[in-house]
């Protein structure tokens, strides 16, 4: 069995030995300085589907190679992460993934 769908949050798939990958891309300005760098500050949002636990994320700039992503799962429900760019940036994308349980 497989189960694939999207919901307003991103894209999930769910196998039958438990396995959920979900996937989603973000909206993201990163304009907050930080030292010689800036960021977007934290992100959060909630994942298509739960997991059981908190899953493995990770995450890239999906329109830029000018800035790089911490894409993570926050805990088992949502994403929080953030991005960083070496210069002020509005209007960039991360594209993120989590690996993980659903039963």
């Amino acid at each position: 069995m497989i189960e694939r769908g999207s919901t307003a949050n991103g894209d999930f798939v769910r196998f039958a030995d438990g396995t959920q990958i979900c996937t989603t891309e973000i909206d993201v300005d990163i304009n907050i300085p930080a030292g010689a760098v800036f960021f977007s500050g934290a992100v959060t949002q909630d994942f298509a589907r739960p997991f059981i636990e908190k899953p493995v994320g990770s995450g890239a700039m999906a329109n830029t190679i000018n800035g790089w992503a911490n894409g993570r799962a926050g805990n088992a429900t949502q994403w929080t992460c953030s991005a960083y760019s070496h210069m002020s940036r509005t209007g960039d994308k991360m594209q993120l993934l989590a690996i993980g349980r659903w039963f």
